[in-house]
């Protein structure tokens, strides 16, 4: 079987690739890889286990919090809105 990797970054104008290409090898070293097959509005999220660690990363690339007020918490789920450097908007899901 072949795995396909598409990663949204925004643009490609200001896009660090070895950044990039470090936490794709990051990831794909972990237990963190999710596979979602689906459309775009389904695949921007990302399940982590720690969410602090994940959002600390993501601010260390040029991210940031959307809401940086709280996380949200509904019917089990809790998830925490983020934005690449680009303002493109992502969720971290994670177990209250």
């Amino acid at each position: 079987m072949t795995l396909r990797a598409v990663i949204k970054a925004g643009g490609s104008a200001g896009v660090d690739r070895d950044a990039v290409a470090d936490l794709v090898a990051d990831v794909a070293r972990s237990d963190e890889i999710v596979l979602v097959h689906g459309a775009s509005a389904e695949t921007d999220r990302l399940a982590v286990d720690d969410v602090e660690v994940a959002t600390s990363r993501i601010v260390s690339l040029g991210g940031r919090r959307r809401r940086p007020e709280g996380d949200f918490n509904e019917y089990g789920y809790s998830w925490r809105t983020m934005a690449d450097p680009e303002g493109n908007e992502f969720c971290l899901i994670y177990e209250p």
